[in-house]
């Protein structure tokens, strides 16, 4: 399995862990089997700060990458990740080391989509009413102290 991790350094895996997802530098990729670390590389992320949201899950598909271990993600972003066939997991650790650890413990979250936050579940507010000219809220005649 290919793992990927966003970072801002070329340390490998004492890489410091990006904050952002779309502001890492470099991506640290690494290639895990039978419970063990085979390879470890850094690859510079062509979309470091600019690109569209779709461009970094087609940028990882296209270097076989099958999971993601993140600090954060916009909710929003997970539905690109899983159209590219590559699972998301949420982490707080500080280091690519510490993420690996967990990951072979087999101790890492999926990220998911908070369902509070879904545009589907927020509430829409109706206009005021402001009333049909001579009815009123019911839809009765209202002819004022006539």
């Amino acid at each position: 399995m290919r793992v990927a991790i966003p970072s801002h350094e070329y340390k490998e895996m004492e890489s410091e862990i990006s904050d952002n997802l779309g502001n890492a530098e470099v991506f640290v990729i690494l290639d895990v089997r039978d419970g063990k670390v085979r390879n470890v590389n850094s690859l510079e992320s062509l979309y470091a700060k600019h690109g569209s949201p779709g461009d970094i899950p087609h940028f990882l598909k296209v270097n076989e990458v099958k999971s993601l271990i993140v600090k954060s993600i916009n909710p929003r972003m997970i539905p690109a990740f899983k159209r590219n066939g590559i699972t998301v997991y949420s982490s707080e650790d500080n280091t690519v080391q510490e993420c690996v650890d967990k990951l072979l413990k087999d101790e890492l979250v999926l990220a998911s989509i908070n369902p509070r936050r879904r545009t589907s579940e927020i509430p829409i507010k109706k206009p005021p009413y402001h009333g049909i000219p001579g009815k009123d809220r019911t839809g009765y005649h209202n002819f004022g102290d006539r």
